[in-house]
């Protein structure tokens, strides 16, 4: 799709002072500084509505505009299916590919954005992360004005979250626990790469086997704790990385071959999806009135449902794992 992109931006305190290629510089990284002096000169950049040179110095509210004409942006699958509702949550499923928020290339088909629009909500956000390439269930606020006990921590709305995961390899443990804490790899060659540091911040999930088809395996992951890429990192640090998941495997090849546009067919037969395999399969949530959600979502995408499809009784597997642990009480 084609559309004129608009990226508004306004200056704050932290940033007051810096020479507007120096801001645009920093703000935005995928482009250099070479291309930010072009459209500066060219007159594509705007502060506060008029023309500026490079090395105007900005100030707090300064409104830094920049309009890309016909800017293209991939077609998506922008479907998505409301799976619960009430005053104060919505939580949907959403398909694998498409993002939660906007992304260095995708601005309008987010699911934000959608849901804004669909249902005339302009303060729904989303008060926990699913990455772009991970399908499932996401829980959104309608606004910041909560009825509930849990108005200045809605993230305690979640009370557990399990997910399915098709990893590499045979999986030979029934039950597997990991609990080693995350850190971004500051000094990596993807700096937002979760890894292993003993300073890093305390993460433990647990993996179990819900079958293999002699060459992956399916699993089920209780997430006890919410780092970034959690499950991602730790089935990588165990030796089983998610199929198709271009960060965590092969050393990061092919993830910075999509950052270069440089991905090809060969490559995702190599990764072995075109996605990550990985679903936000179920979510139990505590309401108000100590009134408990359970909600579980069916809207695979085609590569996982036809791993599923291969795998016997794997749902009841799943559901009876997650009804013991509910009647263990083992809370997170």
């Amino acid at each position: 799709m084609k559309y004129n992109l608009v990226l508004r931006s306004v200056v704050t305190n932290a940033d007051s002072k810096l020479s507007l290629i120096d801001y645009l510089d920093k703000k935005y990284t995928y482009k250099n500084r070479g291309y930010w002096q072009n459209k500066i000169e060219t007159g594509e950049i705007l502060v506060n509505g008029c023309k500026a040179f490079s090395e105007y110095l900005l100030i707090p509210g300064d409104a830094v505009v920049y309009t890309i004409l016909d800017y293209y942006e991939e077609d998506l699958d922008c479907n998505y299916k409301i799976e619960f509702e009430n005053h104060n949550v919505v939580v949907v499923s959403k398909p694998a590919n498409l993002p939660v928020q906007a992304t260095r290339r995708i601005y309008k088909q987010t699911l934000t954005q959608l849901l804004k629009a669909d249902l005339n909500l302009p303060d729904i956000y989303p008060i926990h992360r699913l990455d772009r390439e991970t399908g499932g269930l996401i829980v959104y606020l309608k606004n910041k004005f909560l009825t509930s006990p849990y108005k200045k921590e809605p993230i305690k709305i979640l009370k557990e979250k399990y997910y399915l995961a098709v990893v590499r390899g045979i999986f030979e443990k029934e039950e597997e626990i990991i609990a080693i804490p995350l850190k971004e790899a500051a000094d990596g060659i993807v700096n937002y790469k979760m890894v292993y540091d003993e300073k890093g911040k305390n993460a433990e999930t647990h993996f179990y086997k819900l079958g293999d088809d002699g060459k992956s395996s399916l699993l089920l992951a209780r997430l006890m704790t919410g780092r970034k890429h959690q499950i991602r990192a730790h089935a990588a640090c165990l030796g089983f990385p998610i199929l198709g998941d271009k960060l965590y495997s092969f050393e990061s090849k092919y993830f910075l071959k999509r950052c270069d546009d440089n991905l090809r067919e060969g490559d995702l037969k190599v990764l072995g999806a075109n996605n990550h395999m990985l679903h936000a399969y179920c979510l139990i949530l505590d309401l108000e009135k100590k009134s408990e959600v359970k909600l579980f979502s069916d809207y695979f995408s085609a590569e996982m449902r036809e791993v599923l499809d291969k795998m016997d009784s794997w749902e009841t597997k799943a559901k009876n794992i997650i009804k013991l642990n509910e009647k263990l009480g083992i809370k997170k």
